[in-house]
């Protein structure tokens, strides 16, 4: 790596390091705040850091973690919450984090928005609770992505996210009760890691997918982000009612700011086709099974692009 290199990407990391910690957030409207959502490795976090580039607005970080931010110490990691269900504690506790009211080194670590306009909340771990908080914060903007089964099952196990979340999650009766109960076979003959990772991709899914009502939210594939990306952020704003229209330059700068080390743009690779060449036929078709088990197939299959909108 040249020193002039090396010394771009330090500056970076020390504004990033330097932004994380000292900013002045003064709106706390809850109507400022975005709720993004998705699976593990679905591209949450990047298109997180490209709306904040965007709209200048707070990044935070993985707020729900119970590891990481004590509020939640004593909530599941995959917690389900009930759409109906009333809990003044689960709502004082979301309220602050949708308010901007909190923040840690976790939360605040991809932040790099001096002066934020509103927050960005970017999750993985809101899927088994996102009726709950439609129900609870109406003028809140939801939106979901959804990214081809294979390519998250491949990424995690690659992450080295085996399927320990599907231990927490089945330990959920009242999850089963509601959705569960007609996959159980399916989710009990989940043997190799790929098919239970698949079981976590296909839980994570299917609830906010048979909870949500078109209008309730806004659900982006990932594969069309990366194909069409001026189209799905340009739908974002326009649901999220923010007066921008950005062209694909604009987005294509911004996104170049988000590329990880261990993305496929920087190994060379082709984002929506790896899965395809780093798989073989039968773990593809092990992780497929499980897909089709949920009747999840509708929306993805052995093609690389998405069956059809949701």
């Amino acid at each position: 790596m040249s020193k002039l290199k090396s010394s771009k990407i330090g500056k970076i990391m020390n504004k990033r390091l330097i932004l994380s910690r000292i900013f002045f957030e003064k709106d706390h409207d809850i109507d400022k705040a975005i709720i993004l959502a998705g699976t593990g490795r679905s591209g949450t976090t990047w298109l997180s850091e490209i709306l904040m580039n965007l709209l200048n607005y707070r990044l935070m970080f993985e707020p729900f973690n119970p590891r990481k931010v004590n509020i939640f110490k004593d909530i599941p990691n995959k917690l389900y919450i009930p759409p109906n269900e009333d809990n003044e504690e689960y709502f004082r506790k979301f309220e602050q984090i949708l308010t901007g009211s909190i923040g840690n080194r976790w939360i605040n670590q991809d932040n790099r928005v001096f002066k934020p306009k509103g927050r960005i909340i970017k999750t993985i771990r809101a899927n088994l609770f996102l009726k709950w908080l439609r129900n609870n914060f109406p003028s809140v903007p939801i939106v979901f992505i959804l990214r081809h089964p294979c390519a998250v099952v491949l990424s995690r196990y690659r992450k080295g996210w085996a399927g320990k979340d599907l231990e927490i999650i089945m330990k959920q009766d009242k999850l089963i009760e509601d959705f569960l109960n007609p996959y159980l076979d399916v989710i009990n003959g989940a043997n190799t890691t790929f098919q239970k990772i698949a079981c976590i991709w296909c839980i994570e899914n299917y609830v906010p997918l048979n909870s949500m009502k078109n209008t309730e939210w806004i659900l982006i594939n990932y594969e069309d982000l990366v194909l069409n990306p001026e189209v799905e952020i340009n739908k974002i704003l326009k649901y999220s009612k923010i007066d921008l229209v950005v062209d694909k330059d604009s987005i294509k700068s911004t996104s170049s700011l988000t590329v990880k080390k261990d993305s496929a743009i920087i190994e060379k690779q082709d984002p929506l086709k790896t899965w395809k060449t780093s798989l073989t036929k039968s773990e593809i078709k092990e992780i497929l099974e499980i897909v089709e088990g949920f009747s999840l197939n509708k929306l993805y299959n052995e093609n690389v692009l998405p069956n059809r909108k949701v």
